[in-house]
């Protein structure tokens, strides 16, 4: 429940003039995931037993209450941790990047927002992932140089 609230207070906090890339479009420069890793990630999120996916929740639920009181080296940690254990998690790969994003990490934010993307391609986290990436490549955009802007006319 904790998890959805999150999620959907951020989606509502985003700007209007947000753009969505079309799903799947690559935003950022960084290296994808080969499909044969793809794969062998996705069968071993399927292969988890009931302990560890009670272990994975009881740690993304750690992580998100580190995420909510700005702790955000600790939720590092745990969303390591959880995706140790689940690899092929969206989410746990989505709140791993905010948790870099938030500690100015952009080349680790860039990567997992890509895996949330690629692991959960019609999630609410992949749309959030995508705007994000949008705002890391726009910042890592270079600055147009003085010379190249028109001078007013007098």
């Amino acid at each position: 429940m904790r998890f959805s609230i999150i999620l959907i207070s951020f989606y509502l906090c985003l700007p209007a003039w947000a753009e969505v890339p079309a799903a799947g479009e690559q935003v950022a420069d960084t290296p994808q995931r080969a499909t044969g890793e793809i794969d062998a990630i996705k069968k071993t999120s399927a292969n988890l037993t009931p302990e560890m996916k009670e272990k994975a929740k009881l740690l993304f639920s750690n992580a998100t209450d580190f995420l909510r009181d700005k702790e955000y080296e600790a939720a590092v940690i745990r969303l390591k941790q959880l995706l140790d254990i689940d690899p092929a998690s969206s989410a746990g790969h989505y709140y791993l990047a905010e948790a870099y994003f938030n500690l100015n990490d952009l080349k680790n934010a860039a990567l997992h927002y890509h895996d949330a993307i690629t692991f959960g391609p019609d999630s609410q986290e992949a749309v959030l992932a995508q705007v994000r990436l949008s705002k890391i490549e726009k910042s890592a955009a270079p600055a147009t140089p003085a010379s190249a802007v028109p001078a007013a006319a007098p």
